[in-house]
């Protein structure tokens, strides 16, 4: 498990396995603004750009204790180090729950510089 800030736009990381893995927002079960969200991955030592695949069905969780919501999932074919740059990082919004009566008895949105980005090897 790979664990990155939203409110940083550059990340360098080093992926111990290759494979499949999904990309989780932390911090509330209901995610607006992705259309206008973008991801860039790179291989350090490489020009080669890894695509990410947005989910159509997003997966929510518990990770660590809070609120994630599966938003991409991105194939990594090897191990190494590797770049990941968040494009319009500030257009994220997130809500604790999903339904619309709960988000309009407690309007609070999490700002997206507390969201935290969980990269995780898909099983």
């Amino acid at each position: 498990m790979i664990k990155l800030s939203l409110a940083q736009p550059d990340h360098r990381f080093h992926l111990p396995l290759a494979g499949t893995y999904r990309l989780y927002l932390t911090g509330g079960f209901s995610v607006r603004g992705l259309e206008h969200f973008g991801i860039q991955l790179r291989q350090s030592d490489a020009t080669k750009v890894i695509l990410a695949e947005p989910l159509i069905l997003k997966q929510r969780v518990r990770m660590n204790g809070k609120r994630a919501v599966a938003c991409y999932q991105i194939h990594f074919p090897e191990t190494g180090a590797y770049q990941l740059s968040f494009r319009n990082a500030e257009k994220i919004s997130m809500k604790r729950s999903v339904l619309v009566s709960l988000n309009f008895l407690f309007p609070k949105e999490i700002p997206y510089d507390q969201v935290e980005v969980i990269l995780e090897l898909k099983q």
